[in-house]
């Protein structure tokens, strides 16, 4: 990932900052966390985080909870994502996450071998989207919790799911509440697979 512009970096550091904490980039550069929680970050600045988990090599989680991050963003973070050795946990939750988005995400899960937890709770993925993250839960052997609840995943979707943990042997979860499932989705042949009421962690 090329390093981002000075304009790009103080722009993200404005947002970041704008409700205090005072994160510097060598601070993010050099830190096990990145809590960017409800800061209106865009695909723009997903630019500047992709950059930092990249040249972070001690980064283990991020929260880019309740932000703006898009499809585009999404497309952005995930490929550096998969390259990194110890990132653990990664929360987007609320980004406006759609099927393209998630496309991006899938082929990231492939080839990821650290990632344990990923939360796209209350985002926009729908039916290709949830098929384009079984796909790559198909060829995962390391994340273990996967939150997509109150998304617009429907029966097929979730089948897909389905069939993607009958190949994976690493998920211990996988959360699909209040999505658009009808009770033949509920009754999906799966004790890690939650669908009619959300399964609640600490990580949700």
């Amino acid at each position: 990932v090329e390093p981002p512009s000075t304009e790009a970096i103080d722009i993200f550091l404005a947002k970041v900052n704008k409700v205090g904490g005072g994160l510097t980039l060598d601070q993010a550069l050099h830190g096990s966390d990145l809590f960017l929680y409800g800061r209106g970050l865009d695909a723009e600045d997903a630019k500047v985080v992709a950059y930092i988990i990249t040249a972070n090599p001690k980064l283990q989680v991020v929260d880019l909870g309740f932000n703006n991050v898009s499809d585009l963003g999404a497309t952005i973070l995930f490929p550096a994502l998969q390259h990194h050795e110890i990132l653990t946990k990664v929360w987007l939750y609320g980004n406006g996450i759609g099927d393209h988005g998630a496309a991006a995400i899938g082929a990231s899960l492939k080839h990821d071998e650290s990632l344990q937890t990923l939360v796209l709770s209350q985002n926009k993925i729908g039916n290709a989207g949830a098929a384009h993250i079984a796909d790559g839960l198909r060829a995962n052997s390391v994340l273990s919790f996967l939150s997509l609840t109150d998304n617009l995943i429907g029966d097929v979707g979730a089948l897909a799911i389905s069939y993607a943990l009958s190949h994976n042997s690493a998920v211990t979860a996988v959360n699909l509440g209040g999505n658009n499932l009808t009770e033949d989705a509920n009754q999906l042949d799966d004790a890690r697979l939650h669908t009619l009421h959300k399964h609640r962690t600490s990580d949700e």
